[in-house]
């Protein structure tokens, strides 16, 4: 045993809450936590036994025996606050976005939301950030939620486009003589 300096035996504190170890109901306190007289702070107690420590229970007065949530409030047995319909209390999932289909436990089997609008569901949608239409004259969006230039013109008539259409790249010789015109005011502003 240590003693101090009149010969007392000084009881240690592993935790250093301020309660002895030989008081300490509640060893390991995090530190920085205040206590109660038998060591322990509100994140080690659970006052009405639901399973949810005290410092994030919402409901601190839980009925015995209730199904809670994660905050400590009793879950209706009828309860199904994401509407999937799967009840909270058998919900694993219980964010499911409204329209999804969904398993018996509440989670997204196939995705109905459509997120940009394109018409094209998220779960299919391999572009997910196409604006919504209008898309422009002769465009559409494809089976996997991408714009395409649909190809309308299959009489070999001049549209303009030739050198666009040939290259494969939409607006190639366009992006082509923007940077050539660049590059021309660059030079012309650095020789004035």
């Amino acid at each position: 045993d240590t003693v101090d300096s009149v010969g007392c035996t000084i009881q240690p504190d592993s935790d250093n809450d301020g309660v002895t170890d030989n008081n300490d109901q509640c060893a390991n306190t995090p530190s920085g936590e205040t206590v109660d007289a038998n060591g322990c702070s509100s994140s080690q107690t659970d006052g009405d036994g639901d399973g949810v420590a005290d410092n994030v229970d919402q409901c601190p007065n839980t009925p015995s025996g209730d199904t809670v949530d994660s905050v400590g409030c009793t879950i209706q047995p009828d309860s199904d606050n994401d509407g999937d319909g799967v009840t909270d209390n058998n919900d694993q999932c219980p964010n499911t976005p409204s329209g999804d289909t969904v398993d018996s436990a509440g989670c997204t089997v196939q995705s109905n939301s459509d997120s940009d609008g394109d018409g094209v569901t998220d779960n299919n949608d391999q572009c997910p950030h196409t604006p919504p239409p209008p898309y422009g004259a002769g465009s559409e969006v494809n089976s996997v939620g991408c714009i395409e230039q649909s190809n309308s013109n299959n009489d070999n008539t001049n549209t303009g486009n030739q050198e666009e259409e040939s290259s494969g790249l939409p607006g190639f010789s366009f992006m082509i003589g923007m940077v050539a015109l660049a590059g021309a005011a660059v030079r012309y502003r650095v020789k004035n």
